[in-house]
């Protein structure tokens, strides 16, 4: 579940810079463990609420976080009915909540203004278009635009919360929009955008023409955007993002954790205030394991410098440091001559340094140094770096100098990366590693890089082991000493995490199509099973390569149902399996469905099929109007009619039915529609009545009516929804009528005579 509140998109991702910036974990939530919540912020409070404390577990208590006291105070209760899927945004100091997705999966057009001066909820007016699912949102100049998801396209509309009228724009320009979940929306500098996820494609609005342009594409992904300070969040499933829009550059930054898990940050919420920008509460990705996590992430945080590097020379001491940010102003150089005391600023340097010498020194002293990044624009500095020191002598300093600040990460269970600094005052060759399993033991050459590249990868390693290493440069005949010793240990082999998520669907050929999420990345194959029975035991049935998510059963017989788990293994093991899914194949038979009314309010259904052997049949019905997807009416046993009552009048209907025998079903049959409006119908006098040039591209259709008396004849048009079309589209003369539906759209419509003797319908195809 998520709350439509924040944006999202994508475009260029740089590689991870963490420099600035850092998650803090805080006081848990004090309310009920949820997901799905929705949020807003008004004068520097936030404001969240409702969202789910697990499947079908709704909320709508309200609470308020002030970050000046850093407190949670509980609210008036959200007005309107449970919900998910909220549709929520802030105009002129009040906050709006509505829309969304109730009960039963009942689409809701409710919009509801709180105003946080007195603590309460007042319903505005509904929105007036067709209820559908929200897809985004954004404001711009205190109009919220709003995405509604349309079958296969987006409806788009506006809000104006001055007047509380709802106004239609023009569509979402893509044809091939097939999104089921949510997209997002942001504003900035007068400009909205929209990332559709499932295009993976970024598109900019331009309010005053009503008009959308395609910008980007990329393949990530990101459920809600803040924007704070002129900057722009993106954060996704636990990771956080921030979007230069000038450059059209993305910034990996820290993780909520610090680590690669985003089990536990689904359908979290998220908001920004006074520089931070916090995260709360959240649960797994099927709405199960709801939680009350905080984390505030400090935007003005600056992580000391730890590669800070001193070194005696002939005119002084030599200082060196890695520029790890991207936002300072300027580097602060502090000295003392004892240790972890009696620091005195000595020189500031331009931002982006990373050497300083200190020429201010007298021989045979050992002075003591830190430095620290500092913003005066944005008022934010670092703590100070790690400490460094060097004592200075009379005597000139030469030769090769041993790479400085190693440091050793393993990467896999098989790999480890050394790093080093190397602040030599000659040139060196190149540089050698050595490695040993003993600290004290034999070393032996494992790698050479070449002048200046202080970083190499140690390969084919055993898992679960530590390695030792130390370093030295080389020009020549030249050698230095060899570096401190550092120390990693490769990752041990875990049995893979089981695969999630399993499903299953049959194909058109009457095959089972499986997919799941892989959720390992050690495995090194996946183990299918299958079962005739959910209690018997599993036949392994085929073993599939790494990172494979799906695989399609076509060893199955007609209407069987099939029991499926998957496992992921590796030489270290093998996970627990996936869900157990079922699954029934089809039986064959097609089916033609037929459907008219003949009496008010009742539709009457009559089909053929060629499969004798059914048990019976599953009618279903489709309302444009309501709940937007085909619903069961009726299960009946094995007979060919059916009659559909208590139906409203002059209202169309669609519906299809598909046989079944035992669990498993037949194809579903044609769909098919008819109108409670039209009744009566008068089969000769149909006949009689002529479309000349049906289908045709032109839109222009003659009917001809001659020999009839069309006196006291009422004619009406309507389109392939029977919705009424414009009586001028209708054009007598003296051979009977003319149809324009030139500037029409393609299409189904339909001509009703309403006559003495009964009514008659003709069917207009224009291609």
């Amino acid at each position: 579940m998520k709350a439509i509140n924040v944006l999202a998109l994508l475009f260029v991702l740089n590689t991870p810079c963490f420099g600035q910036g850092k998650w803090f974990k805080k006081g848990d939530f004090p309310g009920i463990k949820r997901s799905g919540a929705f949020s807003f912020v008004i004068a520097e409070k936030a404001y969240i609420g409702g969202g789910l404390a697990g499947p079908g577990q709704y909320l709508k208590d309200v609470w308020e976080y002030d970050p000046t006291l850093d407190t949670w105070s509980q609210k008036t209760n959200f007005s309107g009915d449970f919900r998910e899927y909220y549709l929520s945004f802030v105009i002129n100091g009040k906050g709006y909540v509505g829309l969304g997705i109730g009960k039963n999966n009942i689409r809701l057009n409710d919009l509801w203004q709180y105003y946080p001066d007195d603590n309460t909820w007042t319903r505005k007016k509904d929105f007036t278009g067709q209820r559908q699912l929200v897809k985004f949102n954004f404001v711009l100049n205190q109009i919220v635009y709003i995405g509604m998801k349309n079958y296969i396209s987006l409806d788009v509309w506006e809000y104006n919360a001055q007047r509380d009228v709802w106004l239609q724009k023009k569509d979402f320009v893509s044809k091939t929009y097939t999104g089921s979940g949510t997209d997002a929306g942001f504003a900035i500098n007068g400009k909205g955008y929209v990332f559709i996820n499932s295009l993976k494609k970024l598109w900019e609005y331009n309010y005053a023409i009503d008009k959308w342009r395609e910008i980007s594409e990329k393949s990530i992904a990101i459920s809600k955007f803040l924007t704070i300070n002129n900057q722009v969040f993106g954060i996704h499933a636990g990771n956080l993002y921030e979007y230069d829009y000038q450059k059209n550059i993305w910034l990996e930054k820290e993780r909520i954790d610090g680590t690669g898990s985003n089990s536990f940050y689904a359908y979290s919420t998220s908001f920004a205030l006074k520089d931070k920008l916090y995260n709360v509460c959240g649960a797994l990705s099927d709405k199960t394991g709801a939680h009350s996590r905080f984390y505030e992430y400090d935007l003005k945080f600056f992580p000391a410098i730890t590669s800070l590097f001193a070194r005696a020379t002939t005119n002084g001491v030599y200082l060196t440091w890695k520029d790890e940010f991207a936002r300072e102003e300027k580097y602060e150089i502090y000295r003392s001559t004892t240790p972890e005391s009696g620091y005195i600023k000595i020189s500031e340097l331009e931002a982006n340094a990373n050497s300083y010498e200190d020429q201010q020194v007298v021989n045979d002293v050992t002075y003591f140094y830190r430095i620290r990044p500092i913003n005066v624009t944005e008022n934010f500095k670092s703590s100070f770096s790690n400490e460094a020191y060097a004592t200075t002598s009379s005597a000139a300093i030469s030769g090769l100098v041993a790479p400085y600040a190693p440091s050793a990460t393993a990467l896999s269970v098989s790999t480890i990366q050394i790093d080093w600094s190397d602040y030599s005052s000659r040139q060196e060759d190149v540089f050698e590693i050595y490695s040993s399993t003993e600290k004290n033991g034999k070393y032996n050459k494992v790698g050479v890089t070449p002048r200046n590249v202080t970083t190499y990868v140690d390969s084919n390693l055993d898992q679960n082991t530590t390695y030792y290493y130390k370093i030295l440069s080389k020009d020549g005949s030249l050698v230095s000493d060899f570096s401190l010793i550092v120390n990693a240990t490769t990752l041990k082999l875990l049995p893979p995490t089981a695969p999630i998520n399993l499903t299953a669907q049959i194909t058109t050929s009457n095959q089972i199509e499986l997919r799941w999420q892989d959720q390992a990345n050690n495995e090194i194959g996946f183990e299918l099973y299958r079962s005739l029975n959910i209690d018997s035991a599993f036949t392994k049935i085929w073993d599939l390569t790494t990172n494979t998510i799906g695989y399609v059963d076509q060893n199955v017989d007609e209407g069987t149902t099939y029991y499926y788990k998957i496992r992921a293994i590796n030489s270290s093991g093998n996970s627990g399996f996936s869900n157990i899914i079922a699954v029934s194949t089809n039986i064959s038979g097609d089916i033609v469905l037929q459907a008219y009314s003949q009496l008010p309010n009742t539709i009457n259904l009559k089909w053929i099929t060629d499969n004798p052997d059914v048990e019976g049949y599953v009618i279903e019905r489709f309302n444009v109007d309501e709940s937007l997807r085909f619903v069961e009416v009726a299960i009946i046993n094995n007979v060919s009619e059916y009659i559909d009552k208590e139906l409203l009048s002059k209202e169309t209907y669609f519906y299809r039915i598909r046989a079944f025998k035992g669990s498993s079903f037949s194809q579903y049959s044609n769909r098919i529609g008819a109108n409670t409006l039209v009744t009566g119908i008068n089969e000769t006098l149909s006949q009689h009545i002529k479309v000349l040039n049906n289908p045709n591209s032109t839109g222009v259709f003659q009917v001809k009516t001659e020999g009839l008396n069309t006196q006291n004849w009422q004619v009406a048009l309507r389109d392939g929804q029977m919705k009424s079309l414009p009586q001028h589209l209708v054009l007598r003369n003296d051979k009977g009528y003319q149809i324009d539906l030139s500037q029409k759209s393609t299409g189904t419509y339909f001509l009703i005579f309403d006559t003495p003797k009964g009514k008659a319908i003709k069917k207009l195809l224009k291609r």
